[in-house]
């Protein structure tokens, strides 16, 4: 019998052990015995460690023969080494075999040499690649990196979802991009034109104004419902963003899919310096990517997705120094940097090679310009957007626990600096708006290339903050008795104000008044006022 078949055996031997269905002192009488009970889930141990590669040197000890056996043996999940893994995944037969017996995979094992400088390069690029084959199966692992002394763990969390999204809206007819609005009076209102294109009641002959186009400006009909001019040059350019329509005269239905993505990993990392001193390594690290097709922020017709991204890092160190088995000291660094992107045009048509004269007012986001069409669906990027926040924050803590008696006291403090970068664009496109004027139908006004508003955002969109605190507490947790304890302190905090990195803020602070507009309200500050921080937080 080969070393591995042993290994099966044994393993087998265990695991049936454990679970108290062993009858006979030999694997064959283990074996039967399972076998009348396969439904026993294992309550000691939670995961089956596998060994060998794949595939195995006889028909009968394969891959799936070892996930069979840990799934009939009870065990909720396994585990196995990197350089197995990667064995397994480059012959693609590992996820399927883990659908079929419901065993997922739990963590992994791995081993680096970082202390032989000949071996480390090599020894890392391995590390990594063992990550990335158990990152695939959302596994995690982590290992000694020096015995006794330094410990290091790796987790890996990723989603993918496309899930799908309807939208209905109401779009002109074929008629109607051409310019003949007579569906109005034939089939909305069901009536028929005169000789001099007036739309009456067929019974009756009596004027229908509900079924007739007109110049409100002029307060005539337009005869026949057929505008009597071409379309306006940049509605013509205009018009192939509204779809014709797929589900009636004049409605359209669009599904499509929306995706989400998102990651996240994170490492840890301690090492006892000595009996006494501990360090801690931590890095997290997430972002995630939305691509929403129909955004409600936007045009609900396909054709200006919208985007949005978001990505956060955190690294806190952390120094743990025991003065004695009563005090401890903690020294503390940490810093935060988050991004968020919403709102994000992902149609950057220039609004010049649709006709337009103006310029976009953000280079970010450009793109066609946001079009209501008062009873029809809108076109063009969000009015609003992008949404921009870059935030990084970077903090120092301390703190010292003493424990006396049936005491435990604990006071630190910190200081927090926090730098704030955010961009708010708003029309920089243009916004364009069509009503029932100056025809009675807004798309008629839309070919007629006649909005009644249009706004377009101007100047600088983006502010750069600045901010700091810093912060000072004593606590103590009384423990009175086994059933009783209490717990009280207080924190003192000075927040300072905000600061514009151009000087380019406003700030309401209560009962100032200020010098630089001395008749604004009073609480209003303008840059160039005095601002003061506020030294009188106290919080219990």
């Amino acid at each position: 019998m080969n070393n591995i078949q042993r290994r099966r055996d044994f393993l087998k031997t265990i695991a049936a052990g454990a679970a108290g269905s062993l009858v006979a002192g030999s694997v064959a009488g283990s074996l039967t015995a399972h076998a009348a009970a396969p439904t026993r889930r294992l309550k000691i141990g939670f995961t089956c460690i596998t060994w060998g590669t794949f595939p195995r040197p006889t028909a009968d000890i394969t891959l799936e023969a070892a996930l069979k056996d840990i799934a009939n043996l009870g065990f909720w999940g396994f585990e196995t080494f990197g350089e197995t893994l990667i064995d397994w995944d480059s012959r693609q037969a590992l996820q399927a075999l883990i659908d079929r017996y419901g065993v997922p995979l739990k963590s992994g094992y791995c081993g680096t040499n970082l202390t032989d400088s000949t071996k480390r390069a090599d020894s890392i690029a391995q590390v990594i690649e063992m990550g990335k084959a158990i990152k695939k199966y959302g596994g995690t692992f982590g290992g000694p990196v020096k015995k006794d002394k330094t410990f290091f763990f790796l987790y890996y969390e990723g989603l993918r979802e496309r899930a799908g999204e309807t939208r209905e809206a109401t779009v002109p007819s074929q008629n109607e991009r051409n310019g003949n609005f007579g569906e109005v009076c034939t089939i909305d209102v069901g009536g028929v034109f005169d000789s001099s294109g007036n739309c009456i009641n067929p019974v009756t002959s009596a004027f229908l104004p509900n079924g007739q186009i007109f110049n409100e400006f002029a307060n005539q009909p337009v005869p026949y419902n057929q505008l009597p001019f071409p379309a306006n040059t940049i509605s013509q350019n205009l018009l192939p963003y509204f779809p014709l329509p797929n589900a009636g005269e004049n409605t359209f239905v669009s599904t499509l899919n929306k995706s989400t993505d998102n990651d996240q990993f994170g490492m840890r990392l301690d090492h006892y310096l000595s009996p006494r001193d501990v360090l801690n390594f931590r890095y997290i690290f997430s972002q995630g990517n939305v691509l929403d097709p129909l955004s409600t922020a936007g045009a609900n017709v396909p054709g200006f997705p919208v985007g949005e991204d978001h990505r956060s890092q955190n690294f806190v160190a952390t120094e743990t120094h025991t003065f004695s088995p009563s005090v401890v000291g903690l020294a503390r660094v940490s810093f935060l940097r988050n991004r968020f992107l919403f709102e994000e045009h992902v149609n950057h048509t220039t609004p010049a090679s649709l006709g337009f004269t103006y310029a976009p007012s953000l280079d970010l986001s450009v793109g066609p310009p946001f079009i209501q069409v008062a009873g029809y669906s809108s076109i063009g990027d969000p009015i609003t957007g992008p949404r921009n926040t870059y935030d990084s924050d970077l903090d120092f803590s301390g703190s010292l626990t003493w424990v006396r008696g049936r005491h435990e006291l604990k006071f630190g403090g910190g200081y927090n600096y926090d730098r704030l970068n955010v961009l708010q664009g708003i029309a920089s496109n243009g916004f364009f708006v069509f009503a029932p004027v100056p025809f009675s139908d807004s798309f008629a006004s839309f070919l007629f290339g006649q909005p009644v508003f249009f706004l377009q955002g101007g100047g600088d969109f983006s502010r750069n903050l600045r901010g700091n605190a810093v912060n000072f507490y004593a606590q103590d947790t009384y423990k009175l008795s086994s059933r009783l304890t209490i717990n009280y302190g207080v924190r003192y905090e000075i927040p300072f104000p905000y600061t514009e990195q151009k000087n380019r803020q406003n700030l309401f602070e209560p009962g100032v008044q200020s010098t630089v507009f001395p008749t604004a309200p009073t609480g209003l500050l303008y840059p160039g006022d005095q601002r003061n921080a506020d030294r009188s937080i106290w919080c219990p």
